[in-house]
């Protein structure tokens, strides 16, 4: 063996012989322990400091370095297990709630608050023995204080979460409120004020939401958010007042601010869209529905005003931007039926340039509405509405296009119940005019005339008396028939005179009328008395005795016998008797 390996073990012994030593001291030094614990306990035992005796034997008890009295401890300790017993709960509680706060976990942490109280409730009964002691193990615990702290953090970092979704402007997790709501009031200075100030946060936050969501023009989503808003703090049995004095201030200025731009379009919008979220939310009453209904009604009032002074594009301007909150199409539909009636030349296509002589009118022609009119280049329109509110426009284009009209009226003579008759009047070098008469049927306008004349007018019979034509009939009065689909020259019309008989002899050649009386019935030729005067009537007619009116011509006179006396009378030749 060599020097170095006597060396190396001898080290070793001395070393093993320290651990030894300090071993048998550490030994001595716990025997000291247990017998002073042992001691100490018996001695508040005595005492009746039963807390402070159940730690101590149970420190001695676990004490194994070496046996003492070990049967006197057992038996302490059975005797005094329900302290014991409380010990082990209330520090089992108090490191479960304190894992919990580390781990984040707010289920985990009221759970063991609710185990806390159920113990608390079992102890603190009036009459149980017990509860001095349960009261001065939680002091030493020191688990009422801890849980306050443990809650006061949890607090803390949901009024933080609060605070990050205000500040992100996102609002999908919102669990905070209701873990707010569940922290216990005794940790916060009681019911009352905890209540308070929960509240108070909540409304709050709500209400920055509310109107970040309202900054933010997403009013559909604020209502959708403010619908699960009430219906949770319905779930919890929370009057949120505030959510909803909120949402009625927000949306009462949205509409004020539509109307103060003249905006009805957004306010229709607007309006339509908070009152259905009205209903969805089921309030009984709204400040915000009060003022929709009292301003629509005003603005409503206001179109029909506007249409009463003719200002239809207006009243249909509003009418159509009102549309999203009520229908108006059957009020869009009457101002411009009422627009039509005022100018019926609307009914006619657009004419950049304007029509000329413009007429027209209602409920006439099986019409609701008519119009006529002629463009530029004289193309002549007819326009009309039918019952079922559809359109026909007729066009006639046969009038020549340098002629310069100077009137365009709808013939009243010549019009029947259903059809109209277009009485064109034009400029003419030789006459006073030239009259141009168009039939407006079902599917076309057609000529009735056209005649350049002093003056048209049409008689009783249909006929029309043509006062010196162009052409057949010139510096005559005429008279022109329908033959078919149009008017053509007829005759030249004689003058009729209607005179006193008795001057009959003053009117030689020129055709009159007049009445006398005869004596004595006849044909061919009878003799007649007017005034005083005698006459004789001629003509193809049987004269019966009586008052007569004839109509003919004065052409001769001829001497005649009449009661034996010698007379010369006129000869009148009758065309007519009446």
């Amino acid at each position: 063996m060599t020097i170095k390996k006597i060396i190396t073990l001898q080290n070793l012994l001395i070393t093993l012989c320290a651990i030894v030593i300090i071993l048998i001291g550490y030994k001595g030094y716990q025997f000291q322990l247990k017998v002073s614990w042992v001691a100490e306990a018996d001695r508040l035992y005595a005492e009746h400091k039963l807390v402070e005796a159940e730690a101590l034997y149970t420190k001695a008890q676990n004490n194994r370095f070496l046996n003492y009295k070990e049967q006197e401890i057992a038996a302490k300790l059975t005797e005094l297990a329900p302290i014991t017993k409380i010990n082990e709960q209330l520090a089992s509680l108090n490191h479960t709630a304190q894992n919990a706060t580390r781990n984040h976990d707010y289920e985990g942490l009221i759970q063991v608050y609710e185990q806390w109280n159920k113990v608390s409730s079992t102890y603190l009964e009036p009459e149980e023995k017990y509860s001095p002691y349960y009261r001065q193990i939680s002091d030493i615990v020191g688990i009422s204080a801890n849980m306050k702290s443990y809650f006061q953090q949890f607090e803390e970092q949901f009024l933080s979460a609060a605070s990050s979704n205000l500040k992100k402007a996102q609002y999908k997790d919102e669990t905070f409120k209701w873990n707010l709501l569940r922290l216990p009031s005794e940790f916060f200075g009681g019911e009352k004020k905890f209540t308070a100030q929960i509240l108070d946060e909540l409304k709050n936050y709500d209400e920055t939401k509310m109107n970040q969501l309202a900054s933010a023009n997403t009013y559909n989503t604020l209502y959708i958010e403010v619908l699960n808003m009430l219906k949770q703090y319905d779930e919890h049995q929370i009057d949120a007042d505030w959510v909803t004095a909120g949402v009625e201030n927000i949306g009462l200025a949205l509409l004020k601010k539509d109307l103060e731009n003249n905006n009805y379009r957004n306010f229709a919008e607007d309006a339509k869209q908070y009152e259905t979220f009205v209903t969805d939310a089921g309030f009984k009453s709204s400040k915000v529905v009060n003022y929709i209904v009292n301003r629509y009604s005003e603005i409503m009032k206001e179109a029909k005003k506007l249409t009463a002074n003719q200002e239809f594009q207006q009243a249909i301007n509003i009418y159509e931007q009102l549309h999203a909150y009520k229908d108006t199409t059957d009020l869009i539909k009457s101002v411009k039926m009422e627009w039509l009636k005022a100018e019926p030349a609307r009914i006619l296509p657009e004419q950049p340039q304007g029509y000329l002589h413009v007429s027209g009118g209602t409920d006439r022609f099986e019409s609701k509405v008519y119009a006529a009119a002629a463009d530029q280049g004289n193309l002549i329109y007819f326009g009309r509405m039918n019952s079922n509110d559809a359109v026909q426009v007729l066009t006639y284009s046969d009038l020549p296009s340098s002629e310069q009209i100077q009137n365009m009226t709808i013939d009243k003579d010549l019009s029947t119940s259903s059809i109209p008759v277009l009485l064109i009047q034009s400029a003419s070098d030789n006459r006073t005019a030239i009259y141009t008469a168009l039939e407006v049927r079902s599917d076309q306008i057609v000529l009735l005339y056209r005649i350049e004349a002093d003056e048209i007018t049409v008689n009783p019979d249909g006929t029309l008396t043509v006062i010196n034509p162009v052409g057949e009939g010139a510096g005559e009065t005429t008279i022109y028939e329908r033959q078919g689909d149009s008017y053509h020259f007829a005759k030249v019309q004689v003058n009729i005179t209607d005179i006193d008989g008795s001057l009959l002899a003053e009117y030689p050649g020129i055709k009159v009328r007049f009445t006398c009386t005869v004596f004595m019935a006849g044909a061919g030729e009878v003799i007649a008395l007017a005034g005083n005067n005698y006459m004789m009537l001629t003509g193809n007619f049987n004269f019966y005795e009586g008052d007569i009116t004839v109509t003919g011509t004065f052409s001769q006179f001829r001497d005649i016998d009449l009661f034996g006396e010698p007379f010369t009378v006129p000869v009148f030749e009758v065309e007519t008797v009446q």
